[in-house]
């Protein structure tokens, strides 16, 4: 919660400073705060816009997860 409310501020900050969207600066920052490889690389691909790798990465890690909590 920290990392994401330093991360709101100083994105603010440097995207006046670099005159760039507010978005170039939050979703690279945020994306790698997810846990997890494997979700990692399904946002990275989906950011990418390689949306079939994206959902196989995104269809695992949701399996991974739902067998993690069932067990």
């Amino acid at each position: 919660m920290i990392a994401a409310i330093i991360i709101g501020l100083l994105g603010n900050i440097f995207a006046v400073k670099y005159r760039v969207p507010v978005n170039m600066i939050y979703i690279p920052s945020l994306v790698s705060l997810v846990p997890g490889g494997t979700i990692y690389l399904a946002m990275k691909n989906f950011s990418l816009g390689h949306y079939a790798l994206a959902q196989e990465g995104g269809v695992l890690a949701a399996t991974l997860v739902h067998f993690g909590t069932t067990l």
